[in-house]
């Protein structure tokens, strides 16, 4: 396996999500000398170490400023992932870049931005709501750090349980007590005072260091040789605890160490007295491990220091103020007995958190992400029939065009498929296309929704593998070839082809890109397919219910989000290439399309599904029509720019055509707003029966 670990927006400052990731990577390190990783840093110097192992690189990532790394890492990353083409991403903090559709491994840390939202800005909230749920959305396994982030997840972002796994950070080994002398030990002392209690990580509301500094009042008097050590950066919302600081009365005994190397973080925590930990919430609590396996007392708020990491080797405080806190940290700082019970119980506690164990159950999930385990493979009939090398295909086929239909089982007629292959025309002239190819027809006149057409298809396919193909379609010899093909790669569940329209012309061309614009280009991505040309596995699509029969527009997107639902892959996969003989070659059937296609599917498909990606948790806000309508130049400029973005490193003359993309755009979403109209007088008038009836 090629694994990519992307830190960039990690390192944005330190941390314990950064010494976490530190930590894997140096597991993985030892225990892994096969699979390929691949280290995207924009802190290169910080890896050389690693550098020296054959199978571990370091991708560098060039950055003029940290500011505003958020934004630069979504805008950056997907080029560099273009070009590393990893099978697994792994972020191990923070969320993925959005332009990244290959499985992705994502760790998530806490949800704490919920339970206490002044720890952020606005911004920072934003990117926590929207980005990161999004990655939890699409990834393919979750790493939740401990059992209440998981809980977490499940809770208040519905995280599949199944796709989620547990897997506890693990202390790096800078941090070993063994490597800090008696010598750097009284040096800290001499620096600090022989009796200290130390706090460890960002200055910020949810750590809650106001309290301990208000502790901190409380006890000096009592013990006049204590001090207070505060070591890490100040974070959003630190400066009321700094002038807190700097108007004690203790001012002289408060240190602000800053951020400190891991060899003086090593001696401050042998030297101190407690370590204080009085957060708000936490994840996991990584200060507490270090603590412990240094040899250091701990007292914790019962949200910093869970009984699954800490057990019964800290003291848990209510520090919901401050005199119940000082007394917590009294009673160890009086009593020797406690404090050496403490030490041994926490040298045992931490001897758990093992970079091994931490890295072999994360490569676990590497394989689990790419279906190598075969956990995610998409169950079939039998065992035997995935691992078939040609199993037996139906192809479904609507039709209500001879000519073009014609032309499309033409096309089917000549496919080098060693399978057994049976192809089925639903519609009302499919007995006269029956006289004339060897096809399975289904004639009960027009029907207008295409997704009951396909549904009544399958009703008399006999195959392993369902194709759908517009009757507008030409492929090629091997198209049914390549569907199956991919989709026996693993966890896939639905693949979809890329759609080239037949006409040159400048219109046709704005109507490829402005209707087809995400399968135009060369690159394979996850996310929802053109039912146009798709497969998937006939197992697949009974156990989400088939297309949905009620819409007229929509409904592929609607199968792929159900079948993602289930925890398969939806693969927009290039090298499956159809031809469509759409004709839609002047500028108002473009903008007619548009229209109607809007108009007909309307906002019911994101609406449904608004759990599945930020567009459509947006879209689902701006569901109220005057709300639409005022936004709707800005909605069709978006999804103008997208289309853009997606195809001009292959196709540049997309710009040529980018003026009438958005015209296209406008009119879809304008046939969505009719949609919204229509729909809501029609609740009215039902309304009005209903009362008028009462």
């Amino acid at each position: 396996m090629r694994i990519v670990i992307d830190l960039l927006i990690a390192e944005k400052e330190s941390g314990g999500m950064l010494f976490a990731a530190h930590a894997l990577i140096e597991g993985l390190a030892k225990i892994d000398q096969t699979n390929e990783y691949i280290i995207i840093t924009g802190r290169p110097q910080e890896h050389q170490a690693l550098a020296a192992k054959p199978n571990i690189h370091i991708h560098p990532v060039k950055l003029r400023s940290w500011r505003g790394i958020m934004i630069k890492h979504q805008l950056l990353l997907p080029d560099v992932l273009q070009r590393l083409r990893p099978d697994v991403l792994h972020v191990p903090a923070f969320a993925a870049p959005i332009g990244w559709h290959g499985p992705l491994v994502l760790t998530v840390h806490d949800l704490a931005f919920l339970k206490v939202p002044d720890q952020s800005s606005l911004y920072a909230r934003l990117y926590w709501q929207h980005l990161l749920r999004e990655s939890a959305r699409r990834a393919q396994r979750v790493i939740a750090i401990s059992e209440q982030t998981r809980d977490e997840l499940i809770s208040h972002w519905a995280v599949d349980k199944e796709r989620i796994r547990l897997i506890h950070n693990a202390l790096r080994r800078s941090l070993n007590f063994a490597d800090v002398s008696a010598h750097e030990i009284q040096a800290v002392q001499q620096r600090y005072g022989e009796r200290y209690l130390l706090h460890t990580g960002r200055i910020m509301p949810r750590k809650n260091v106001e309290r301990l500094v208000q502790a901190f009042e409380l006890l000096a008097p009592r013990f006049g040789d204590l001090h207070l050590v505060l070591t890490g950066g100040e974070g959003y919302g630190s400066k009321e605890v700094v002038q807190q600081i700097e108007v004690s009365p203790y001012r002289e005994r408060i240190h602000l160490a800053g951020w400190v190397s891991d060899h003086e973080l090593g001696a401050l925590y042998a030297g101190a007295s407690v370590l204080v930990f009085p957060s708000k919430h936490e994840g996991f609590g990584l200060p507490i491990v270090e603590a412990m396996a240094c040899g250091t007392p701990v007292v914790a708020s019962p949200e910093a220091a869970s009984m699954e990491i800490a057990g019964e080797a800290v003291i848990r405080a209510d520090c919901s103020s401050a005199p119940p806190l000082a007394e917590a940290i009294a009673q160890v700082l009086n009593d020797n007995t406690l404090s050496e019970r403490l030490i041994r119980l926490g040298r045992v506690q931490a001897q758990t958190f093992t970079i091994e164990a931490s890295a072999e159950a994360t490569l676990r999930v590497y394989q689990e992400a790419l279906g190598i385990d075969g956990s995610l493979s998409p169950p079939t009939a039998s065992d035997s029939t995935r691992i078939e090398a040609h199993p037996p295909v139906s192809v479904i086929v609507p039709v209500s065009r001879l000519e073009s239909a014609s032309q499309t089982l033409a096309s089917l007629s000549c496919q080098r498929y060693a399978g057994k292959i049976d192809i089925i025309v639903v519609g009302a002239i499919a007995n006269e296309l029956a006289r004339h190819w060897s096809v399975i027809p289904v004639n009960l006149g027009l029907i207008q929704e295409p997704g009951k057409a396909r549904n009544l298809g399958i009703a008399c396919a006999t195959g392993d593998v369902l194709l759908f193909l517009d009757d507008d379609c030409i492929v090629a010899g091997d198209w049914i070839e390549r569907n199956v093909r991919a989709l026996q790669q693993p966890n896939v569940g639905v693949v979809g082809a890329r759609i080239w329209g037949k006409s040159r012309s400048f219109f046709a061309r704005c109507t490829d890109f402005t209707n087809f614009g995400y399968y135009q280009h060369g690159h394979t991505i996850d996310g929802p397919v053109a039912s146009a040309s798709m497969g998937t596995w006939r197992s697949v699509f009974c156990k989400v219910g088939g297309f949905d029969e009620t819409q007229r527009s929509g409904e592929d997107m609607d199968l792929c989000y159900k079948v993602q639902k289930q925890g398969y892959r939806t693969v927009y996969q290039p090298d499956i290439v159809v031809t469509h003989d759409h004709r839609r070659d002047t500028l108002g059937k473009l903008l007619h399309y548009n229209y109607t296609h809007g108009f007909a599917g309307g906002l019911v498909t994101k609406i449904q599904h608004r759990d599945i990606g930020l567009k459509n948790r947006l879209l689902y806000n701006l569901r109220f029509p005057p709300i639409f309508l005022l936004l709707l130049p800005l909605i069709a400029l978006m999804a103008t720019v997208r289309i853009v973005a997606v195809n001009i490193s292959e196709n540049l003359d997309v710009l040529l055509y980018l003026p009438f993309i958005l015209l296209g755009k406008l009119a879809y979403e304008f046939g969505i707003f009719q949609n919204m109209l229509a729909r809501k007088h029609l609740r009215t008038r039902v309304e009005e029966a209903k009362f008028a009836d009462s």
